[in-house]
């Protein structure tokens, strides 16, 4: 009985409409933090470069190393996609955006779905911490260092993509009200 209220909450959820606004924003969010990892390390890249040249001079380039777009690979797996996914469901299904909400709310609603990418974020790194600990014989002092590092990483997560998500939000509301949906906006946040 249970299990059939279950999968009949579960199928409603993945027919709720309004999923591609919340695709979009949360899609945009990555590909601007996506952006913004690259640029920061290039500028990283040649920063270290300029350093490298003005201490060791030219001789420092017998051992040139190119820019490194690998660096780039992880961090977007590990953070910027699951904090993408976490603001996309928190958008499409938690606290959807509406034309009709006021500022404050539209606020509300994006500092929830930051704050569901930045709990999607730490539970990933938490999955990552396990495992990796787990290839290296397991260790509690390890897991508890990883998991300290896991929390700060999720803070700053949390502190500095926020206002992305905010101007997101802000830019999606104001989409919504020059395009109203032709159906009623509801999450589970409105339920309560």
């Amino acid at each position: 009985m249970t299990e059939q209220r279950m999968s009949a909450r579960l199928t409603t959820l993945a027919r709720k409409r309004g999923r591609l606004p919340a695709l979009v924003t949360a899609a945009l969010v990555a590909a601007l933090i996506l952006v913004q990892s690259v640029l920061a390390s290039l500028v990283g890249w040649v920063i270290n470069l300029l350093y490298v040249w003005a201490s060791f001079g030219v001789a420092a380039f017998d051992d040139f190393i190119g820019w490194e777009p690998s660096q780039i690979v992880e961090p977007f797996l590990s953070v910027t996609l699951p904090f993408a996914i976490g603001v996309f469901v928190s958008l499409w299904l938690i606290a959807p955006l509406a034309e009709q909400l006021t500022l404050p709310f539209v606020f509300t609603r994006g500092l929830l779905a930051s704050a569901a990418g930045a709990l999607l974020v730490f539970v990933v790194s938490i999955v990552i911490s396990v495992v990796t600990q787990i290839g290296y014989g397991f260790d509690i002092r390890g897991f508890g260092h990883a998991v300290i590092m896991d929390i700060g990483t999720t803070a700053n997560v949390f502190i500095f993509t926020t206002p992305i998500v905010l101007f997101a939000a802000v830019l999606l509301w104001l989409w919504l009200r020059a395009h109203p949906r032709e159906y009623e906006v509801s999450g589970l946040i409105d339920e309560v």
